[in-house]
C-alpha cells in the first residue's frame, strides 16, 4: 500500500486466547479471513471500530489490573458486531429468511467442528455434504455463499493456523510441520501457505525466532 500522511495505530493480540473458548467460536469465525472496516464497508462499524481502538489504547496505558480483561472485551463486542453484520449481509446474499439461515448457521456449524478435529485428515466433499445433510452439489455452492470462500479455502485456512503454531517450535522441522497439519506433500504446503501467509513456512519460522 502507498504511504499515506497520518496517524497509526496498530494493535496485536494473541487470539488464542478468543480461539481456544469454545463459546466464542461463532464470534471468532470472523478472523478466519482479513476484513477491512471502513466507511465503504460499514459505516457505523467503521465508527465503532475506530472508538474501539481509542479505547483499547487509553485502556493498554493504564495501570489497572484489569485492563487486559477490559481489552478482550472490547476486541469481542467489535467481533459481535462484525459477526451480526455478516450473519444480515448473508440473508441477503443467500435470499433467505432468518429460519432458513438459522438452519445454515447450525449445519455449518457442525461442519467447520468437524474440520476444526479433523484437519490433520484427508477431508473429502462427500464426508462435509453427509455431515451436513446435503448433496454434494447443494453443500459446495452453499457452503461458499455462507463463509465467503470454498470448503477446500477453508480447509487449507484451517491447516494453515495450525503449521502457524508449530512453526513457533524451534524443535518441529517444517516437513514434521506440513504432516501434522495435515498437508500432502512439502510442496503443497509451501504453495498454499505462501498463498495465505505471503511468506514461505521457512520464512515464517526464522522471523519469529528472532523475537
Amino acid at each position: 500500500m502507498p504511504p499515506i500522511p497520518g496517524r497509526r495505530l496498530i494493535f496485536q493480540c494473541d487470539n488464542s486466547v478468543l480461539s481456544d473458548v469454545t463459546v466464542l467460536e461463532p464470534v471468532t469465525r470472523v478472523m478466519a479471513a482479513p476484513v477491512l472496516i471502513n466507511n465503504s464497508f460499514n459505516k457505523d462499524l467503521h465508527k465503532l471500530a475506530q472508538r474501539t481502538m481509542l479505547e483499547i489504547q487509553e485502556l493498554y496505558t493504564s495501570n489497572s489490573e484489569l485492563s487486559d480483561v477490559k481489552i478482550y472485551l472490547k476486541v469481542i463486542e467489535l467481533f459481535m458486531a462484525l459477526s451480526e453484520f455478516q450473519l444480515e449481509q448473508q440473508k441477503v446474499v443467500m435470499d433467505c429468511d432468518d429460519i432458513k439461515i438459522g438452519e445454515y448457521n447450525e449445519k455449518f456449524g457442525t461442519v467447520l467442528k468437524y474440520i476444526d478435529n479433523n484437519y490433520m485428515y484427508d477431508i473429502t466433499l462427500d464426508q462435509l455434504a453427509d455431515v451436513a445433510g446435503y448433496s454434494k452439489y447443494h453443500f459446495s455452492r452453499i457452503f461458499k455463499q455462507y463463509n465467503s470462500m470454498s470448503y477446500l479455502q477453508y480447509i487449507n485456512a484451517r491447516r494453515t493456523k495450525a503449521a502457524e503454531t508449530l512453526l513457533l517450535d524451534p524443535d518441529i522441522p517444517i516437513t514434521e510441520v506440513a504432516m501434522r497439519s495435515g498437508f500432502k506433500s512439502l510442496t503443497t504446503f509451501n504453495r498454499i501457505f505462501k498463498d495465505i501467509k505471503h511468506c514461505t513456512p521457512t520464512d515464517f519460522k526464522k522471523l519469529y525466532s528472532l523475537h
